[in-house]
């Protein structure tokens, strides 16, 4: 259990930073009105929430071993 608590740490932090890169990326968008910086945006942003999905798919299996620890009240 302390292994998926110390994992679930971890996938934390670095989903708050992934939410932040995400943000700043947003912000960068409307100071960039050349079209041929679009498609490499477009990357950018895909791939960071790429990430983002990947790492809230880690959390939720995390979550969900960890339930297997505690059972749900009235059972």
């Amino acid at each position: 259990m302390n292994s998926y608590l110390s994992r679930l740490v971890d996938v934390d932090a670095r989903l708050a930073d992934a939410v932040d890169q995400l943000r700043d990326q947003l912000r960068l968008l409307p100071g960039i009105d050349d079209p041929q910086s679009h498609p490499a945006l477009r990357l950018l942003l895909s791939n960071g929430l790429w990430v983002f999905c990947w790492l809230e798919d880690q959390r939720n299996a995390l979550t969900e071993r960890l339930g297997e620890y505690f059972p749900r009240p009235g059972r």
